[in-house]
């Protein structure tokens, strides 16, 4: 059985490879659901400007597909969507478009 990598270092950066393999433990385990909050941190740490934000939402959509979650990944993929809409920015948001209809099968 594959350990959960423990980031307790401030200075280690969870990979998003690392985040899925502990998401696919299960959401409810109590280490998956700490480096997912620590992922989130870190993430969001690095949002400056909406267009970080919308790629933040990205990110986290995709890692809750590759991960098994489908209606979680739709959900935040939806608010990239919004996000880029109210941007202005139509290229993303047909590019999200695109995601969305990938993963519910359109």
């Amino acid at each position: 059985m594959k350990e959960i990598p423990k980031f307790e270092d401030e200075n280690s950066e969870i990979s998003e490879k690392d985040l899925v393999a502990a998401l696919k433990k299960g959401a409810e385990d109590f280490d998956s659901r700490k480096l997912f909050e620590d992922w989130t941190r870190q993430e969001e740490a690095k949002v400056k400007e909406p267009i970080d934000a919308i790629q933040f939402n990205r990110k986290r959509g995709r890692v809750y597909a590759q991960a098994g979650y489908m209606d979680e990944a739709v959900e935040s993929l939806e608010d990239a969507l919004d996000q880029a809409f109210y941007e202005g920015r139509d290229d993303m948001v047909i590019e999200i478009g695109t995601e969305i209809d990938h993963i519910v099968g359109r």
